[in-house]
């Protein structure tokens, strides 16, 4: 009886260290996130678009000012600052951890713990934490490519916009 009475106990004080450590399914996909480097893909991403919203407004701004002709300094500077401020708030949309919340809300919601917990033994496997390396020089790689002809592709739509506008007002 002794011995059944130390199994049980066994058994028990097993079973409740066990949940102890159990990881609630937010924190399981907050760390599945972080083994993947999700949230480093997600905040390159967004400093990658940030850039390139930038670039393709001071762009535009540009052309829009070489095809109106002279425009006198003080108006200049005005359309100059309210640009600026256009910069500013489209910066700030989002945060990376805005994002990356967003994402984990829906991120699994077809997936058991279990499968949770395996997909994270995974990436944090050697062979995982390769894939993640993979995944982070291809996805850079990709950004880039997709930015670069992206901005050619926004340039050519926008100088054919400031044409169409042009033609429109008779100049």
């Amino acid at each position: 009886m002794y011995r059944v009475w130390v199994v049980a106990s066994a058994l028990c004080l097993a079973a409740l260290c066990g949940n102890a450590h159990a990881q609630s399914r937010p924190e399981l996909i907050a760390e599945l996130i972080g083994a993947q480097g999700l949230d480093e893909v997600i905040a390159e991403s967004l400093e990658d678009s940030k850039a390139t919203t930038q670039k393709l407004g001071r762009s535009a701004l540009d052309q829009m000012l070489a095809s109106a002709g002279n425009i006198e300094p003080g108006k200049r500077k005005r359309i100059e600052a309210i640009f600026q401020r256009f910069s500013e708030q489209s910066a700030s949309l989002w945060t990376s951890s805005e994002l990356v919340s967003i994402f984990a809300k829906h991120y699994g919601t077809d997936l058991s713990d279990a499968e949770l917990t395996q997909m994270l033994a995974y990436y944090k496997s050697p062979i995982g934490v390769k894939d993640v390396a993979a995944a982070k020089i291809a996805m850079r790689t990709y950004t880039n490519e997709l930015n670069t002809e992206g901005q050619r592709r926004m340039q050519a739509a926008l100088s054919g916009l400031i044409a169409d506008i042009k033609k429109e007002m008779g100049q």
